[in-house]
């Protein structure tokens, strides 16, 4: 397997173990070409308020969470005042879904949308709503709790009757939307979105099956063209009415899929073999809409790698088939963050080891922290004019552990060139980190960080699944960070061994 395989292979079985990520709103960005996409800029309002709050005085707090492609979810927290009220102003772009915690997991709004949702503590199952579709998420969150179901999990059955158990189910699903309509006043926007998040849902627990088995089993699942006979009605359910949230996981799925069904030729050089991929993705849906979702979710490895180099020399390419606003300004965005932070890196590391006094926001990281609870600063400080690798674990996270013995043997090598590695153990329990240092025998130091510093560092590096890790170069600065930086990836070594020499 070369080196682009390995790492793209990386990024498809990373499963992250901690929570969502905290980033600003993305700003409104220019087409990758340059040209600015026309959209929608109008503001959407979602305020509310929370009654007997003091059932779950616990609760501060309310996020809102807008979907994207992985790494570049978008949160917004605000506080719930002291009447129980709490307001957010946000763009959309578009119809789409969103979540609001702890009050809804999803909400349907639009650009210019001013929605008002009221929540009762004493009555955690209903939720009132005013304002610009208030009747459709009304709609939406009752059929969300009442009428959904549950796909199965048991991996370990043949196939198809995992995929008879799936259709079982759906079929069910059907039913009580057609009794729930029945008894409503149902909207075509309602059976729209009913409709999607009925068939995201089957295909997303049809693709996750051909994962899960696998691993389970360490099988190989052959002659499966009846089990994937749903792709045709995947082509069909797709398109740009509204922005799913199971868009972006079923176009990684899919994505994943096709990858796997049709592997490159691995003799050829990593660029062509990117080229080759892209093509071979874009071209292998007949669904437009679907075939430039998979190709920006297939873009998003790069740039959630920060990475830009495979998309300026692809541009052209790219332009002629990314033609969606929403999709083209959303990868544009991300892609205007990778490439600030790659012009100058010693911005976003100053502010985020506090060097200076700048709370600017940088897209990817959150620069909030203060001396007390900013262990990466006394990292920095102790190990001056060192190459410094940092990863961030916990002992009860498998890709953690397995990532970390795999490269036990790049670690000592590394080591002995004179890099410092740092381990540091995260939301976990601090006798189960001290067996499991010891049962992995890593060189390296070793860093534990109780629960409230552990949320701390979260919030401050702004990151969501591990491992997750940060390279530091001699001058204190961090130069790269994501949780494609694993040792076993050949060009994070010679990136390394190019920071030694400096």
């Amino acid at each position: 397997m070369n080196r682009i395989s390995a790492f793209l292979l990386s990024v498809f079985l990373l499963m992250a173990c901690v929570g969502n990520k905290s980033n600003k709103e993305q700003e409104k960005g220019n087409g990758l070409d340059g040209d600015v996409l026309a959209m929608e800029e109008a503001s959407t309002v979602i305020a509310g308020e929370i009654l007997n709050r003091k059932v779950y005085p616990h609760i501060k707090e309310v996020k809102l969470t807008i979907p994207g492609f992985d790494g570049d979810e978008t949160v917004f927290t605000t506080v719930i005042d002291d009447s129980g009220r709490f307001s957010f102003r946000f763009y959309p772009k578009t119809q789409r879904e969103v979540q609001l915690y702890p009050i809804e997991d999803i909400l349907v709004v639009q650009p210019g949308d001013s929605l008002y949702v009221v929540k009762d503590f004493k009555d955690i199952g209903v939720t009132s709503f005013y304002g610009d579709g208030a009747e459709l998420n009304r709609l939406v969150s009752e059929f969300n709790i009442r009428y959904l179901g549950r796909y199965p999990t048991d991996y370990q059955q043949r196939y198809l009757a995992y995929k008879n158990a799936c259709d079982h189910e759906r079929s069910d699903i059907y039913q009580r939307l057609v009794e729930f309509q029945e008894k409503q006043a149902c909207p075509d926007a309602f059976n729209n979105w009913a409709n999607k998040r009925i068939e995201l849902d089957y295909y997303s627990a049809l693709f996750d099956y051909s994962l899960q088995y696998g691993l389970r089993t360490k099988e190989v699942l052959t002659d499966t063209t009846d089990y994937f006979s749903f792709l045709d009605e995947l082509e069909a359910n797709v398109d740009n009415s509204i922005v799913m949230s199971g868009y972006f996981t079923v176009s990684k799925q899919y994505m994943q899929h096709r990858l796997k069904e049709n592997p490159f030729n691995s003799i050829i050089d990593k660029d062509e073999a990117a080229r080759q991929q892209m093509e071979a993705l874009y071209s292998g849906a007949q669904n437009s809409y679907l075939a430039q979702f998979v190709l920006s979710s297939y873009l998003n490895i790069y740039l959630h790698a920060n990475q830009t180099d495979m998309l300026d020399q692809n541009r052209e390419w790219i332009n002629s088939r990314l033609d969606d606003p929403f999709l083209r300004n959303t990868l544009q965005a991300r892609y205007d963050r990778v490439q600030a932070f790659k012009n100058n890196p010693k911005r976003t590391s100053d502010a985020l080891l506090n060097a200076v006094g700048s709370m600017e926001n940088t897209g990817n990281i959150s620069l909030q922290s203060t001396e007390e609870t900013n262990p990466l600063k006394q990292i920095v400080t102790t190990n001056p004019d060192k190459v410094v690798y940092i990863d961030f674990w916990a002992t009860w996270c498998p890709p953690c552990l397995n990532y970390m013995q795999r490269s036990r043997q790049e670690a000592a090598e590394l080591t002995e060139k004179g890099v410092v590695i740092v381990y540091v153990c995260i939301l976990s329990k601090k006798n189960h980190w001290q067996s499991t240092i010891n049962d992995l025998n890593l060189s390296g130091q070793h860093i534990f960080l109780d629960n409230k510093a552990s949320q701390s560092v979260r919030k401050q590096v702004g990151f969501s699944g591990i491992p997750y890790y940060l390279l530091i170069n001699k001058k204190g600065i961090i130069v790269d960070y994501g949780n494609h930086l694993q040792l076993q990836n050949q060009d994070v070594i010679k990136h390394i061994e190019q920071l030694l020499n400096e």
